[in-house]
Formats: structure tokens, C-alpha cells, sequence
């Protein structure tokens, strides 16, 4: 029940508080992700790899900030329920005309979580629902920078409009013949378009905020034309031009060598965006005063996304945590199915569960792992939090972080329980918490991520339907093979992905490793892994005798960062029709120079061009340039 009246002076000043060091906080953010285009234009790349790390500190950093402020200046632990009450009804007046509701009423909810230590999900005083809408906000310079700007070509003017519309971001560094990669953007358009129509609304609509990640810009927007909606996203990159071109006006970066600006390519449709803002990339930094508006205009694009997973992907990681949950509440509520051990071969260190109708699996560190893992449970949970802040380059899948959650225990099948109970009874508590007579299964720490099929069982499945033996020439079996050699090449590319990103995946296990709705593999195992510029990759040394050959024991010291890629074949080449597609395609994956040449090249200063689309999307260069 909340109080009939307001009559609590510190109430108010406690709700401005935390409003004040809400709007601390996302002012940071927004100037850090504003700052991004001038890293981009000067092709700072380390400087905005090392903002997208920091930037994700920035929310944790403001809300123990905060909470010091009041419990210094108001003792704010120490107020009765009734006050706590009605600084949530000040807090609610004071979002009426609020750009970001949605973010400062989770803001609300950390901070107060943190100072009445009280579960986040159980507490009465916290907003569990919205309380105010994001509809139709508008921003105070609609004129100026409207959320997306709207074009009106026609089939004459679709290039001259073009043109105008990539200058409108006043990207501070000259394009390489923008009339070209216009012309080719144009080309893309129309051949989507087809010979329908132009309707009455035929029209571009393009967000106004660049979104920018590593050493790429996109511009993001859709083309209308009648009932008919075409989502695009045009690439922006630096090229590098030839010192012997005078014509070139630009600034010689002290980073590197001179460059341009070209689109590179032109992605259309729901399944190229999704690529683009997929759970294993890293978030973009974009410069959005209301950032509801941002995910309402993507989410018209991508309707099969989560909300949840748009403001991760727009950086807004607390946010896609709080409106996970409600998802997954929601979903409880309206379903059956029991929570069950996870499908698959057992990990060493993590106790996976899902729940079959929800399309994520549930990580629990273990309490013990067996000798060969010399780790312990600080260390993996670094591991996690070093992927969080990394570049994932669309190979790492994303992960969120909960505490003390709690489930219902008639929805936990009682092998799960008993599974959690012997290997990870410090993270669990079966109790009834509410006192209503319910028993209640609480988690303590977990992780949970998108589910994918894991590579190993994909590739078994396709064992079974014949894909092994090339005798078979029915139509399952082709299938099937061609199954394996795309799950490979892309195992291969996966870790090459990686290797450019800097990581070492460590376990390089096919169970490891998962597959995609689209068809990409993406590794999810991560308490193995280490920056590839800290492991020392050696050739297996020559035995010294013939007792050493035949002995089976290793004879040769092996370092805590000592990598021998000879000896990944024995563990992942045993299928002759794997082995030999991977010779085809990733033999260098064997060999010592291919992990030597990436670590030199890193350690030199060299970031990698990572594309989160096929190559042979990419615009030709200009004919001038090829020629």
C-alpha cells in the first residue's frame, strides 16, 4: 500500500538525488559515445577500443556513487518502508517529462537495491514494472536532430539525395569519390525495389545518430515504399590512399597513414541487421538523447529481436538486463515446462540449465573441478567479465550477469537439483523466502546466454543422417555433408575471427563451440581463454630418443602460457570427412607461424578489420582506383 500523502521533505530530496546521479551518469555516457565519431574520423582505433572497455564501467561506477551520496548526506539505509514508499512517488513524478524513463527507473532500482541490501527482484519499492511511458517523447532539438531524418527522392533524384543524406552527418574526413558508392547504394536500392511503384510515402528514413563500433561507422535506416519496409545499414571505413595522390586534402593522421572514407557495402533486410547487432559483437556507442526511440524505429527493422537485446547492443547493458528478467518472468508465467539439466556433454567448471521453451541456457560456476583445471571461481568469473568488455567480433557470445535469482522449485526437475546440490551447493538455496508457503529455488551466481545448437551434436547429427560416407548419394546424405563442411569452414573462420581480436579460445573443442540461428559458430566456453599476445606458441620439440617417440608422455617442458598447435589435430581431426575439410581450408591452424604472425601483428599496433558480413558483399572500387 503506498501513503495517502506525501508528507516527508527528505523523501523529495532523496528521489532528487538519485535522480541527479542518474543524469550524471548518462550525460558520461553520452558525451563518451559522442566522442566516438571523432575517433573514428581520426582513426584512433585503440582509443575507441579502449572507450567501448571503459564505458561499460561507467553504470556500476555512478550507482555505488550514488548510493555513498545517500547514505552520507541522509542515512538512507536507516528510512522506514513508509519513506522509502514515497521517495519512489517523487521519483515517478520527477520522470514525467524525462528523456530516458526507462533507464533512470533502472537506475532507481540498483540504487536502492544496493542500499536496503534486499533481493532485486523481491523488493515492494522498486519499479518491477514501467511506471512511465516511453511513447512519443520527443527531444528538444526535434528540429535540429530529430530522432531520423526522412528523405523524399524520386527515381531521379534517388543519387543527388543520397549524397545529401550521407553528408548530413558532417563526417569530418573527405570520402573517396562519394558520388561512386552513392551510385552502387543507389543500384542496391532500386534492385530491391524492383520495378514496383514509387508510392505516395515513397521515402528514406535515417536514424541520426552514426553508430559506431572498432574501426567501423554505419548508417542505419529503412526504405519505404507503400506497405512495404526495406531495413538497410551502409557500412562506413577508412581506405588507405596512395602517397603519390595530390588530390587528397585530408589530414595525415600521427597514428597512421593517410585514408578516405568509402561505403563498403550496402546491407538489406532483417537477417543482415541481425548479423549486425547480434549477441556476440560488441555494443556500438551512438549518441542518443532518448534512446527508447532508437530501439522502437530497430525494433521495426528486426521484430523478431528481443528489446532486451537492442539495448545491449546499444551499450545500455543494465537496461537489456532488467527487461530480460521481465521477459523471463513473463514466460514463467505462462508455461509448464520444467527447468532441466542442458543437452549436451557435461562441462568441467559450469553447470548448465535450461528451461526447453526459452531460448537461453543458465550457467552455474561450479564448486569443484577436477585436477587439469587449476582454476578457481574468481578466476573464471574475470574470464566472463573480460569477454564482457572485449571486442566479440561476432564469435563470443554475450553473457548476463544475475544474483540471487529466484525460481520456483516445482519448476526444477529433481535431477537438476540433485546436480546442483552436488556440484554447486555453495550457489544454492532452496527456502521460502516469502513466507507464503512456496518453496523458492535461489541461485546465488549465474550466468545466461543466447542457446545455440552445440557444434559437436550439429555435426553428429549430420554423421547420422549418412554425411560420413561418401558412398551414400541420397539426397540426406548430400545434405548432410554439405552440413559438415560449412559447420567446419566456419569452426576454422570462428577461431581466425578471434585470433584477429586477440583472444585465444584455450579449449578449442567442438563442444565448445555453438551454432547459430544463421548458421554462424560462435564460442561459448570461456574459463580457458587468454589474450593470444600472452600465450608463446612453440613447435613440438623433437623426441630425443626412441623411447621418447614411443612412450606416450609428453618429454619436453610445458610453460603456463606454452601453446602447441601441432597437437590440436589428434583432439579435433578423428573424423576423416572433418579432418579432411579442414586441411582444405584451415591447415594453418596447425601450424606455429600463423599464431606467431598474429601476435607479432598485434603486439605492433595493428587492429584487425573484422566484418560482420560476407567479403563478397563489399562495393568493387571505383574504376579509377582499379584500373
Amino acid at each position: 500500500m503506498f501513503p495517502a500523502r506525501l508528507d516527508s521533505s527528505v523523501a523529495y530530496d532523496i528521489a532528487k538525488a538519485m535522480m541527479d546521479g542518474f543524469n550524471r551518469h548518462y550525460q558520461l555516457f553520452r558525451t563518451e559515445s559522442g566522442r566516438a565519431k571523432h575517433r573514428f574520423e581520426t582513426a584512433d582505433w585503440h582509443g575507441q577500443q579502449r572507450a567501448q572497455r571503459e564505458r561499460i564501467e561507467f553504470y556500476d561506477l555512478r550507482v555505488m556513487e550514488c548510493s555513498r551520496r545517500l547514505e552520507r548526506e541522509f542515512k538512507a539505509g536507516e528510512k522506514s518502508m513508509d519513506i522509502w514508499q514515497q521517495i519512489k512517488l517523487h521519483y515517478i513524478g520527477l520522470l514525467v517529462n524525462h528523456h530516458q524513463p526507462e533507464l533512470a527507473e533502472t537506475f532507481f532500482n540498483s540504487v536502492t537495491t544496493k542500499i536496503l541490501h534486499r533481493s532485486y527482484f523481491q523488493n515492494d519499492f522498486i519499479f518491477v514494472r514501467p511506471a512511465v511511458s516511453t511513447e512519443y517523447i520527443e527531444n528538444d532539438e526535434s528540429e535540429k536532430r530529430p530522432t531520423y531524418r526522412a528523405y523524399y527522392p524520386t527515381r531521379e533524384t534517388m543519387h543527388s539525395v543520397l549524397v545529401q543524406m550521407v553528408n548530413d552527418f558532417d563526417l569530418q574526413r573527405p570520402f573517396d569519390n562519394l558520388e561512386y558508392y552513392c551510385s552502387q547504394v543507389q543500384q542496391s536500392m532500386m534492385g530491391r525495389l524492383g520495378d514496383a511503384k514509387l508510392r505516395a510515402n515513397f521515402q528514406i528514413q535515417v536514424l541520426t545518430g552514426l553508430f559506431f563500433r572498432n574501426k567501423g561507422c554505419y548508417i542505419v535506416g529503412k526504405l519505404i515504399n507503400g506497405f512495404n519496409e526495406f531495413p538497410f545499414a551502409l557500412p562506413i571505413l577508412h581506405t588507405k590512399v596512395p602517397v603519390a595522390d595530390r588530390s587528397f586534402n585530408g589530414s595525415l593522421d600521427a597514428r597512421g597513414p593517410r585514408s578516405r572514407l568509402v561505403i563498403d557495402t550496402a546491407l538489406f533486410g532483417e537477417d543482415d541487421l541481425l548479423m549486425l547487432f547480434s549477441f556476440a559483437r560488441a555494443y556500438f556507442m551512438v549518441d542518443m538523447e532518448i534512446p527508447s526511440a532508437y530501439v522502437q524505429f530497430l525494433r521495426s527493422m528486426m521484430p523478431r529481436k528481443p528489446r532486451n537485446e537492442i539495448y545491449n547492443a546499444l551499450g545500455l547493458a543494465k537496461q537489456g538486463k532488467t527487461l530480460f528478467y521481465r521477459d523471463l518472468l513473463a514466460h514463467q508465467r505462462h508455461s509448464t515446462d520444467q527447468f532441466r539439466i542442458a543437452p549436451g556433454i557435461k562441462g568441467m567448471v559450469m553447470l548448465v540449465f535450461d528451461l526447453p521453451s526459452f531460448p537461453y541456457v543458465f550457467k552455474v560456476i561450479k564448486d569443484y573441478y577436477p585436477p587439469q583445471k587449476d582454476t578457481t571461481r574468481e578466476q573464471i568469473k574475470n574470464k566472463y567479465l573480460l569477454v564482457k568488455q572485449h571486442d566479440r567480433v561476432g564469435r563470443m557470445a554475450d553473457t548476463l550477469e544475475y544474483s540471487d535469482v529466484g525460481f520456483a522449485r516445482d519448476r526444477f526437475t529433481d535431477a537438476l537439483i540433485d546436480e546442483l546440490q552436488k556440484f554447486a551447493p555453495s550457489q544454492l538455496e532452496i527456502t521460502d523466502r516469502d513466507g507464503d508457503g512456496t518453496l523458492e529455488v535461489i541461485i546465488k551466481h549465474v550466468y545466461i546466454e543466447r542457446r545455440m545448437i552445440p557444434l559437436n551434436i550439429y555435426l553428429q547429427e549430420a554423421f547420422d543422417a549418412g554425411g560420413a560416407n561418401p558412398a551414400d548419394t541420397g539426397a540426406a546424405a548430400v545434405r548432410a555433408r554439405e552440413q559438415i563442411e560449412r559447420a567446419v569452414v566456419e569452426y576454422g573462420n570462428a577461431i581466425k575471427d578471434l585470433v584477429a581480436a586477440n583472444i585465444f579460445p584455450g579449449d578449442m573443442l567442438w563442444k565448445n563451440f555453438g551454432i547459430t540461428r544463421h548458421g554462424k559458430v560462435v564460442f561459448y566456453d570461456y574459463d580457458e581463454i587468454e589474450y593470444i599476445t600472452d600465450c608463446h606458441f612453440r613447435r613440438i620439440p623433437a623426441p630425443r630418443n626412441d623411447e621418447d617417440e614411443i612412450s606416450g608422455e609428453v618429454w619436453y617442458s610445458v610453460g603456463p602460457h606454452d601453446v602447441f598447435p601441432e597437437s590440436f589435430a589428434p583432439f579435433l581431426l578423428g573424423n576423416p570427412a572433418v579432418r579432411a575439410i579442414f586441411m582444405k581450408h584451415h591447415a594453418d591452424l596447425l601450424d606455429v607461424a600463423f599464431w606467431q604472425a598474429h601476435k607479432d601483428r598485434i603486439l605492433a599496433g595493428h587492429v584487425h578489420d573484422v566484418f560482420p558480413y560476407d567479403r563478397d558483399k563489399r562495393f568493387p572500387p571505383p574504376p579509377a582506383v582499379a584500373t
